[in-house]
């Protein structure tokens, strides 16, 4: 609700997929199940909520083997750091999902800010 009291725009676009779909007021009906699936702006929605605010925002594994991530070791994070069996490892899915590096870049036609 928060989002969508940000984005009018998207609240548009979202009713007026609902409306088209389902109906509005006394003339709607209940969604099925397929339509819930083909509501594809009503699914994009859900998406990008659950990205910014994720659910479970920090997690934690135990590494059940001898391993070794790709990199992150060295100052410049470029590195695989090894990583030994019964070692807990703790990430942000929050963070992950907001980092401008792993999205396209400015002047990509895909970009987009992960921040908003």
């Amino acid at each position: 609700m928060f989002e969508l009291s940000r984005n009018p725009e998207v609240v548009a676009k979202l009713r007026s997929e609902i409306g088209s779909r389902l109906g509005i007021g006394s003339d709607g009906r209940k969604p099925t199940y397929v339509d819930l699936k083909e509501m594809n702006y009503l699914s994009a929605v859900i998406n990008e909520t659950l990205r910014l605010h994720p659910a479970v925002p920090f997690n934690c594994r135990v590494a059940l083997h001898n391993t070794t991530l790709p990199r992150g070791g060295c100052p410049d994070g470029l590195s695989p750091v090894g990583v030994p069996r019964g070692t807990e490892v703790m990430y942000s899915t929050m963070l992950m999902q907001r980092r401008a590096d792993l999205y396209p870049t400015k002047g990509h036609p895909g970009y987009f800010d992960p921040l908003k």
